[in-house]
């Protein structure tokens, strides 16, 4: 890559080989295109990593092995390896619409105070199809996660800067909600929170 990406995208799979074809085209179909996109095999069984090593592009890196080490271990590994002014999370399941990246970068670019930006997201598959909004407003994300996780886990777009001058990464304590937890630690931090209020 000639340059630094604005966007580290950190994707964590085990066992997708469904999904993964169609979530990494909707990365690599974004408007917004200077992006690395982490891609972290946790020692699929599948033909998850022949999948994804079927994808020639040169913003992609591939990290495999280890075995199965769960969530929360990948995601730091991303963290610290990211190189972008904005780290990205997203699921090897999910699909990302084409202007999401473009629509966080230019949100976070024109708040510098802002810390983390989400989004809202529609479902997809099983006949389920609703969409899910989250509190827009800082305060409002704020209050909201006395009483549920306000953000959207793979549509948040972080500062790296704040991650890495709070040390802000996810606790292996919280195998199934290292999400809210660090969304709890970032708001006793003192971080700024919002949504964009359209589905991403």
């Amino acid at each position: 890559m000639s340059q630094e990406p604005m966007i580290s995208v950190i994707m964590p799979v085990y066992n997708q080989q469904n999904f993964i074809g169609a979530a990494i085209e909707s990365i690599l179909a974004q408007t917004y295109s200077k992006f690395e996109l982490i891609i972290f095999d946790d020692g699929s069984t599948d033909d998850s990593l022949k999948i994804i090593q079927s994808y020639d592009d040169p913003r992609i890196r591939v990290v495999w092995g280890k075995g199965n080490r769960k969530l929360v271990p990948p995601l730091n590994d991303g963290l610290r390896m990211a190189r972008g002014k904005y780290v990205a999370r997203m699921d090897s399941d999910d699909i990302s619409l084409p202007t999401r990246f473009e629509e966080q970068v230019s949100f976070l670019e024109t708040h510098p105070d802002v810390d983390i930006c989400g989004a809202f997201f529609r479902t997809i598959g099983r006949g389920i199809n609703y969409v899910a909004s989250y509190p827009i407003e800082h305060n409002d994300i704020k209050l909201a996660l006395m009483f549920f996780c306000s953000f959207a886990h793979p549509a948040i777009m972080i500062r790296r800067s704040t991650i890495l001058e709070k040390n802000l990464f996810y606790d292996e304590a919280f195998l199934y909600a290292e999400d809210y937890d660090l969304w709890t630690r970032m708001a006793w931090e003192g971080c700024v929170f919002y949504n964009i209020p359209k589905v991403l």
